[in-house]
């Protein structure tokens, strides 16, 4: 991570502690907010789709939760897209994804 705590660099979640909880803290913000904080995310090419897909994933099932209109096989559907994206993400980084 760069100096200005703006840049994630994906090579260092496994092993930067610091860098994994300002990940997460920004994957934490979008999830509940939709704000988008000012960060970078950087990695090759894989790296950025899986994280994308983890993101968004997350975020659809989080939504789905909390749609009044929604039913259990919505839930259930959303749930297990998120699961396929985080044991790609975890597969990948080695850390445990953690929505």
């Amino acid at each position: 991570m760069n100096k200005d705590k703006k840049t994630i660099f994906l090579n260092e979640l496994l092993n930067n502690k610091l860098n994994q909880k300002i990940f997460f803290g920004f994957v934490a913000n979008w999830i509940l907010n939709s704000k988008v904080q000012s960060h970078k995310i950087l990695g090759n090419q894989y790296q950025v789709d899986i994280v994308k897909k983890a993101i968004l994933e997350s975020k659809k099932f989080h939504d789905e939760l909390f749609n009044p209109n929604t039913t259990i096989d919505l839930i259930n559907l959303k749930m297990n897209s998120k699961n396929f994206a985080i044991k790609e993400f975890e597969k990948l980084f080695k850390i445990k994804w953690l929505f």
